[in-house]
């Protein structure tokens, strides 16, 4: 456990990833209130494993608490210079990280997330867009962070004007699900990747299938079934057929 005085945001991840293991090839940022989908640590592993030339891995996010939604963007260059499409949270390789300098930033800019993502589109540097829900952001209306940055806001989109101009190209993701992927070549990186263990329990595993989910009846159900069964003997995975932008997926 690594402590250190409070000096800002930037300072401290920058601080983390320097007091990380010279072993470390993989980080990942997450706020203290946010939360990851217990897949997601695993799925951005294997996603940098088998995309190799890509710097960092990001997912869509859920927003719950005081704003409750889905945040769901393919990665855009241009709109990243103008809008932050991304969030904090993503698993990034170390070697870019020390390329870009880290979150450094001047000033007591509160816009590090979007710096440190343009800081490597300008060097080059591109993500693999992963499109499932894996992290889950706390939205806080009345937040210090929040009123800090609204109130700073002129000052901190002059210093994400500098960096955007900064980026001489355009920058391209890769964007999954895929369709031009390579599946014979994921035999060159299995011997690259370690398999996670996991914890072994007692409890009875239920598959629940549904074809897609959508607001209603049938839904409220199998949320008020999921509720009340006992989680100490029985853990639930639900799977749908067909993808949907579905608004009720944070209370599942």
């Amino acid at each position: 456990m690594l402590h250190k005085q409070n000096e800002g945001l930037s300072k401290t991840r920058d601080y983390g990833v320097h007091h990380s293991s010279k072993n470390t090839e993989i980080v990942v940022f997450i706020d203290d209130d946010d939360l990851l989908d217990h897949t997601y640590l695993e799925c951005a592993y294997y996603t940098l494993c088998a995309n190799k030339e890509a710097s960092w891995a990001y997912c869509d996010v859920v927003n719950f608490e005081s704003v409750q939604g889905l945040w769901a963007q393919h990665f855009s260059c241009e709109r990243m210079k103008k809008e932050n499409l991304l969030v904090s949270q993503a698993m990034v390789r170390k070697s870019a990280f020390y390329d870009v300098g880290g979150f450094a930033l001047e000033g007591n800019g509160h816009y590090e997330d979007w710096v440190f993502w343009l800081k490597l589109m300008a060097k080059g540097h591109f993500p693999v867009h992963m499109s499932f829900y894996g992290f889950w952001y706390r939205r806080k209306n009345n937040s210090g962070q929040l009123k800090l940055a609204n109130s700073n806001h002129k000052k901190n989109m002059k210093i994400i004007k500098k960096y955007a101009a900064q980026i001489k190209q355009n920058v391209y993701p890769i964007e999954y699900p895929k369709e031009d992927y390579n599946w014979d070549g994921i035999n060159e990186v299995i011997s690259d990747l370690v398999y996670p263990e996991f914890e072994k329990n007692e409890k009875i595993n239920i598959l629940a299938i549904v074809p897609w989910m959508i607001v209603g009846g049938a839904d409220k159900f199998n949320l008020d079934l999921f509720r009340r069964i006992d989680k100490s003997k029985y853990s639930i995975t639900l799977l749908t057929t067909q993808p949907t932008e579905y608004i009720w997926r944070q209370q599942f």
